[in-house]
C-alpha cells in the first residue's frame, strides 16, 4: 500500500485540514475509549497551538496515495526542549506515539511511521526511543521491533457512585487524628512562600515513584513548569488543584493533585500522590486521597470518574486505590529501544 505522510502543524493548518483531523482522533476515541465524554474540536485546537518551553511535539499524519480525504494514521514525536527542567539526563530521550486505524493495520504503515520517526531522532540528536500502548496491535509491534518492556501499568478509575463514603469519612477523621499538629490545605493558588518548598516536595515524591527499567533522569517540576502548564490548561477553562499536608514546622510531608477540564467534565484526572519518606506511616497518604476525593464531590457534581495511572509496581498506592474502589480500565505497558536497533530492525 502507497502511502503520504504529512507534517500537522496546528498553527498552519486550515480548517479543512483540522475538519479530518477530528474525524480522525474521534474515530480513535471510538477505538480506544468509546465510553469517554468526546472533546468540542475547538479546544482540542486551542491545546494544540500552544508553544511550551518543556517540550517540541512534532506531528505527522497519514493519508492513501491519491486519497487525501482521510486521515488513516498519525505519528506524534515529543522533542525534550533544552529550556526544560527536566533536560539533564533525559536529553537522549524521545518519546514517540503512533497509531494507525485498524483497517489500515499490517500494511507496512507502522514500519514507515517508525522510520520516519528515527530519521527525526537522528536529526535531533536522541538515542532512546520510548513507545507506550494498551492496545493488542500496539504491543505486538513493539515486540516486533524487539523493545524491552521497561515498565508496566494501568489506568485505573473510580466511579463516584460506587464510593465508601463512610469509609472515605473515616479515613480523614484517622489523618486528622494521626497527625494532629498538622493541616491539610486543598487550594487552586498556592499560597504565597510556599510555591518554591512545595515543588521540591513534589519533584522529590514524583521520582520516588517505581519506574521499573526506565533508563531516564530525574523528571523536574518547577514553579515555571507549574504556571505553564496552568496557562496551558486555563485557555481552555481547566483547573488544577493541588493538596498538601502543611507540619507544624511550615514542611510539606505530603502533595497530591488533580486536573478538571470542562471538556470532559465528568472525568478528573488524578496525578500524584505522594508522602515523603520521612513522613510515612501515618495514614497520610490515604487521608490527601480521601480529603480530594471529597472535595471533587462536593465542589464538582458532575464528575462520574476519577481517572489515575499506576505503575504495577506501586503496591502501596495500588492498595489504597482498591480499598477505595479504584476498578481496572486499561494495561498499558511503555517500552524503550535504542534507535541504532530500530536501525537495524528497518535494514532487515
Amino acid at each position: 500500500m502507497r502511502i503520504i505522510i504529512e507534517k500537522f502543524d496546528p498553527k498552519e493548518a486550515t480548517q479543512e485540514d483540522w475538519e479530518k483531523y477530528h474525524v480522525y482522533r474521534k474515530r480513535r476515541q471510538e477505538i480506544v475509549n468509546p465510553e469517554d465524554p468526546v472533546v468540542d474540536n475547538e479546544p482540542v485546537e486551542q491545546m494544540m497551538k500552544i508553544e511550551s518551553k518543556e517540550a517540541k511535539p512534532h506531528r505527522f499524519v497519514v493519508y492513501e496515495e491519491g486519497v487525501k480525504d482521510k486521515i488513516i494514521a498519525q505519528l506524534v514525536c515529543t522533542e525534550l526542549l533544552p529550556t526544560s527542567a527536566s533536560y539533564k539526563g533525559n536529553e537522549h530521550i524521545f518519546p514517540i506515539s503512533m497509531a494507525v486505524l485498524p483497517e489500515y493495520q499490517r500494511k507496512r504503515i507502522g514500519t514507515a511511521l517508525i522510520s520516519k520517526a528515527v530519521e527525526l531522532a537522528k536529526e535531533k540528536g536522541k538515542t532512546k526511543m520510548m513507545l507506550d500502548s494498551s492496545e493488542a496491535s500496539g504491543k505486538e509491534f513493539l515486540q516486533v521491533l524487539g523493545a524491552d518492556i521497561a515498565l508496566e501499568g494501568a489506568e485505573n478509575r473510580l466511579a463516584l457512585e460506587e464510593v465508601d463514603w463512610e469509609m472515605i469519612d473515616q479515613w480523614i477523621k484517622e489523618g486528622e487524628e494521626r497527625s494532629p499538629t498538622a493541616e491539610l490545605k486543598i487550594f487552586k493558588e498556592i499560597p504565597e512562600g510556599l510555591e518554591e518548598h512545595l515543588f521540591e516536595v513534589y519533584t522529590e515524591t514524583l521520582n520516588q515513584q517505581p519506574l521499573g527499567d526506565l533508563e531516564i533522569g530525574s523528571l523536574v517540576v518547577t514553579p515555571e513548569v507549574y504556571k505553564e502548564q496552568k496557562q496551558q490548561l486555563a485557555s481552555i477553562g481547566g483547573e488544577m488543584i493541588i493538596s498538601i499536608v502543611l507540619e507544624e514546622d511550615n514542611k510539606i510531608s505530603g502533595v497530591s493533585d488533580i486536573v478538571c477540564i470542562p471538556a470532559r467534565e465528568t472525568i478528573i484526572s488524578q496525578n500524584l500522590t505522594g508522602v515523603q519518606s520521612d513522613y510515612r506511616g501515618h495514614g497520610k497518604g490515604k487521608w490527601l486521597k480521601a480529603k480530594m476525593l471529597r472535595y471533587i464531590k462536593e465542589n464538582y457534581p458532575k464528575t462520574e470518574f476519577i481517572s489515575t495511572g499506576n505503575a504495577n509496581e506501586n503496591a502501596p498506592m495500588l492498595s489504597i486505590n482498591h480499598r477505595m474502589g479504584f476498578k481496572l480500565h486499561k494495561e498499558n505497558i511503555l517500552g524503550q529501544i535504542e534507535v541504532q536497533k530500530v536501525e537495524e530492525y528497518l535494514a532487515s
